[in-house]
């Protein structure tokens, strides 16, 4: 296998920084081999995978042109694809940038979902339909990562179904909402700047004036800037991305949770970023893609929840934001059995994410020289 072939992690990550610059996706001949690989791989775990058809891009522009789709353990009760299109139709018009709800792996008899966030100018009948899709997916919990009620004040974007909206949060009354606020984009640009070593740095915006307030409590956690207990507490990063991370096991774990689904505002930066932590713990685990090495766990991960479903990887670069770069560095700070679905003891768990990170890095680092950094970052954060 030549070392620049999609096949590979570094072919890869080169077709990747190539070919993904704006929402318009590039359908190319390495684009086909590297959905072809994926699915290949999807179906190590689910051979009896169907899949969605998204070739003409009538569902979501940036979403694969193959849509595959994980069955549950027991596959109770479970409905075809031919069943729910038009749910998954119907959820494309109410979420933003039209990336609609779907199952990307499961747990047991649990789906785990991801998607954008809801259009709160849609009529009520089309938020009843992406209601009843998620119902379809036994969806139980709804974890979301994003930080405003609305992201301006004439925006359309609907955050966290929040009281401003009552009658489409109605609609979705008993779907528990879990929130956990993080703005992922701006900080990560610090990321390299601590020469990728996150330990000490403080995360500042939780207490920021209209953002979501997160239901977990993280008051025990937090330090008052130059012992301004007057001023906005801060909070460790790397501790925030545990304790959200934690909670979304323990949501896993719960006999009573039927289903989870994660997003955030288009569904394309925090939402992978969690998604894949979640993976690579089931990884570990040996609960999910147990027969993957680490070289072929670094490879599913990126083409699959990061290339396939779309993320701005230049963009982001270019921004010095590194997020799946920040996932794979995460993963040691989760590998406690703590954070483990079946008590996975912490060494065995460690061994696989040093193994994964030893085989990510070369393939990751080789895109770095080829891109030009924006200068001035548009976000600004004090690092």
């Amino acid at each position: 296998m030549s070392i620049a072939s999609p096949e590979t992690l570094k072919g890869l990550m080169a077709t990747y920084l190539k070919e993904v610059k704006g929402t318009n996706r590039i359908v190319s001949s390495s684009y086909k081999r590297i959905l072809n690989k994926t699915l290949e791989m999807f179906a190590v775990d689910y051979p009896e995978y169907e899949c969605l058809d998204n070739q003409k891009k009538i569902l979501c522009t940036t979403y694969p042109t193959k849509i595959p789709l994980p069955h549950t353990a027991s596959r109770r009760n479970q409905s075809s694809v031919k069943e729910l299109y038009k749910l998954y139709e119907d959820s494309s018009n109410v979420r933003a940038r039209t990336r609609f709800v779907v199952p990307v792996m499961s747990y047991k008899d649990k789906m785990i979902c991801r998607s954008g966030s809801v259009l709160c100018d849609q009529p009520t009948e089309n938020v009843k339909k992406d209601r009843m899709l998620l119902k379809k997916l036994k969806i139980s919990t709804i974890s979301n990562f994003m930080v405003y009620h609305r992201s301006n004040p004439s925006s359309k974007i609907l955050v966290g179904l929040s009281e401003k909206e009552p009658e489409i949060k109605h609609i979705y009354s008993n779907v528990k909402l879990e929130k956990f606020p993080i703005r992922a984009v701006p900080n990560l640009k610090c990321f390299a700047g601590y020469n990728y070593d996150f330990t000490n740095f403080m995360y500042k915006q939780l207490e920021t004036a209209g953002f979501l307030k997160p239901k977990i409590d993280l008051s025990q956690h937090l330090v008052a800037p130059n012992n301004d207990q007057n001023a906005p507490k801060h909070i460790n990063f790397i501790k925030l991305v545990e304790l959200y991370f934690e909670r979304n096991i323990q949501i896993l774990k719960d006999p009573n949770e039927t289903g989870l689904l994660i997003h955030c505002l288009s569904g394309w930066d925090r939402t992978p970023l969690f998604i894949s932590m979640i993976r690579l713990s089931l990884w570990a685990d040996g609960l999910l893609h147990s027969h993957f090495s680490a070289e072929e766990m670094a490879y599913f991960l990126v083409s699959y929840d990061w290339y396939l479903f779309y993320h701005r990887l230049r963009r982001r670069l270019q921004e010095k934001s590194e997020l799946i770069h920040f996932v794979v560095y995460m993963m040691q700070f989760l590998a406690d059995s703590k954070f483990s679905l079946n008590n996975t003891p912490q060494r065995v768990r460690k061994l696989k994410f040093e193994q994964l990170y030893n085989e990510f890095i070369p393939g990751y680092s080789s895109i770095l020289p080829l891109v030009k950094l924006n200068d001035p970052p548009i976000f600004k954060i004090e690092c």
